[in-house]
């Protein structure tokens, strides 16, 4: 308890010296889980499944005004099944997100807010090879309007950690090996430098 009060005064000390001003870009690296609901065959399934590799990707932001903030980002995803006949079919999906975040608070170090946007997709369906057969690889572009809410922690005016759930509504053009409906919810952290 003693750590955490520590912390907190320090990021206060850090940052509630002046007013948080709103970097003019930040980069970082985004790391979670993703779980489409129309692959989650245990409905107590929790967001990080065997099957499913992490989520990892990369983001920019700039702030604009008003506690507004446009934010793109891309990142990395697959998932991996296999059927009775033990050939493994995979589905890798690639992501184009473009978002506006608004602020809920300002001139803190911990800073609640809420993201809307639209996302462009990649989907590429791969099927190993067997003995007897062997499945083309497919691709497919899917479009996605998505929401959600996260904070941000300033640990210093270069460096600030955030989390995030948000809900994906992706719809492909068409079925990319399990289906064409890859809507769920994502769960990120990430790390940003400020520039």
């Amino acid at each position: 308890m003693l750590w955490v009060s520590l912390f907190v005064i320090h990021c206060q000390q850090v940052v509630g010296q002046e007013k948080v001003q709103p970097p003019r870009l930040a980069a970082g690296l985004e790391f979670g889980y993703w779980t489409p609901a129309n692959l989650i065959s245990d409905p107590t399934a929790t967001l990080k499944d065997a099957h499913k590799n992490p989520y990892l990707g990369l983001v920019l932001l700039k702030p604009w005004r008003f506690g507004l903030t446009f934010r793109v980002s891309g990142g990395m995803w697959s998932y991996a099944e296999q059927d009775e006949a033990q050939h493994q079919q995979r589905v890798k999906i690639a992501s184009l997100l473009l978002d506006l975040k608004y602020d809920l608070l300002s001139d803190v170090f911990l800073i609640p807010y809420v993201t809307y946007g639209v996302g462009w997709f990649l989907g590429d369906k791969q099927q190993s090879k067997t003995d007897y057969f062997h499945f083309k690889d497919e691709s497919a572009v899917g479009f996605a309007i998505n929401a959600g809410t996260g904070f941000e922690l300033y640990l210093s005016h270069r460096l600030c950690f955030a989390m995030e759930f948000r809900y994906h509504y992706i719809k492909f053009n068409h079925v990319v090996v399990f289906t064409d409906n890859y809507s769920g919810p994502k769960i990120t952290i990430s790390t940003q430098y400020i520039f």
